[in-house]
């Protein structure tokens, strides 16, 4: 490869890169906005504690319902058709949500933003199997979780404070117009290989070929994928780590600080910010030390094990830690990330070409876990409006325990793709 094609593919690499994690960070936007925008949400719908649950659990009950079929989407149509695509349905919802009245208008605009929201993340892991050297896809795993929680962050306290000044629907009919603009931006730029700008592969990649899945029907490549005894505890720590995560953040972490440490939205808003932020941050950095170090289950339980552990100072109502508050929050953010290397182990004890898939059956636990325990944890508020608060922690306390004991069972892989050898194909 010439020095001039080198800077050609690194420039393209990076274009198509930073056009899709856009969409990405409009995604994971509306993921978390429910938190920030709880009580306004629940003036606004004169919904209870469980029907709020339930407009926030839609979006993450539609969202898993699509991680598999995305994986397929994108092992065989490619990315970009359907990015295109899932951010016209995203900007769709977005509309339908801010102009409505009650709880299922509400839901059904969750639901469409969560169908079109489903599709960016596993589109662009694809991608960057496709378009990167394969001993960089953890790395990048890292790079799309910061940026992706930049618009999480933006979900927080900015949101919060935002919605005071002009009211949460402006804001959310604004996001919609810029996933359509980011949408058409994306059909008109990105390519779903090299070759289709008549550019050389990196070393490793998982290049899309359409040829393969003429040969080899997706329906046998999704069977290898689920059939596959090492995707499992892929899966589960999703569900547990993961899964529990995303349902503190993206919705009941507010409500949780302001009931038990009697303090403003604004300033639970602020943890829940640092809890994010920290996650995001580290995720960069051991997507890079897992690639670096060929370390993927070694590093994910011990993450996984401090933020089970932070769970404890939760369940004790974080009275006992006043002052400390923040330091907790900001160590199970760390915690956290344990989850992001799942992506690469999963690609890597499966076939080459069947990444996407691969990738979107894991995925399918985290929001799996969310769709249950945001009503769960909602009605068990209703039922017990004193302590439901902490019994809901203390639910995601046994779940995230659970994701950290399948933990071990995880393969370590080295960050090679070891299927071939592992399974003699």
């Amino acid at each position: 490869m010439t020095h001039s094609s080198k800077q050609h593919l690194r420039r393209t690499q990076w274009t198509i890169f930073g056009l899709v994690i856009v969409a990405y960070m409009l995604s994971f936007f509306h993921r978390v906005a429910p938190a920030a925008l709880s009580t306004d949400l629940q003036a606004s719908f004169s919904a209870t504690s469980a029907q709020l649950g339930i407009i926030a659990a839609v979006f993450f009950f539609v969202i898993m319902l699509m991680q598999i079929p995305t994986g397929i989407m994108a092992d065989t149509l490619g990315s970009r058709k359907i990015l295109g695509f899932g951010c016209a349905v995203t900007a769709a919802g977005c509309f339908v949500f801010a102009s409505a009245h009650n709880v299922l208008l509400a839901s059904i605009g969750r639901g469409l933003i969560g169908f079109g929201a489903a599709i960016p993340f596993v589109a662009l892991l694809r991608l960057n199997a496709s378009w990167f050297a394969a001993t960089q896809f953890a790395t990048l795993s890292g790079l799309t979780i910061l940026f992706g929680n930049l618009g999480a962050i933006l979900s927080t306290s900015p949101l919060e404070t935002l919605s005071h000044t002009i009211g949460w629907r402006p804001i959310i009919t604004v996001s919609g117009i810029l996933t359509a603009l980011i949408g058409t931006l994306i059909i008109w730029f990105v390519r779903d290989k090299p070759a289709d700008y008549g550019l050389p592969s990196p070393d490793g990649a998982a290049n899309y070929n359409s040829d393969i899945h003429k040969k080899i029907p997706w329906q046998n490549q999704l069977w290898a994928v689920i059939r596959n005894r090492d995707t499992w505890p892929c899966f589960w720590v999703g569900f547990g780590i993961c899964g529990t995560f995303f349902t503190f953040t993206s919705l009941w972490g507010v409500p949780y600080l302001m009931q038990t440490l009697g303090i403003s939205k604004q300033q639970a808003a602020a943890h829940i910010l640092v809890m994010i932020f920290c996650h995001s941050l580290t995720a960069l950095f051991l997507g890079r030390a897992s690639d670096r170090m060929e370390n993927r289950k070694g590093l994910l339980l011990c993450l996984a094990t401090l933020y089970v552990v932070m769970w404890i100072p939760m369940l004790a109502g974080l009275h006992v830690f006043t002052g400390a508050s923040f330091l907790i929050f900001a160590l199970q953010g760390i915690g956290s990330t344990s989850y992001t290397l799942i992506w690469a182990i999963a690609k890597e004890v499966n076939p080459v070409q069947s990444a996407g898939m691969a990738i979107g059956v894991t995925n399918t636990s985290m929001f799996l876990a969310a769709a249950i325990l945001q009503p769960v944890i909602g009605f068990i508020i209703d039922r017990n409006p004193t302590n439901g608060m902490l019994f809901g922690v203390g639910l995601l306390t046994v779940v995230s325990a659970f994701g950290l004991i399948y933990g071990l069972k995880l393969v370590e892989t080295h960050g090679h793709n070891i299927y071939a050898k592992r399974f003699n194909k």
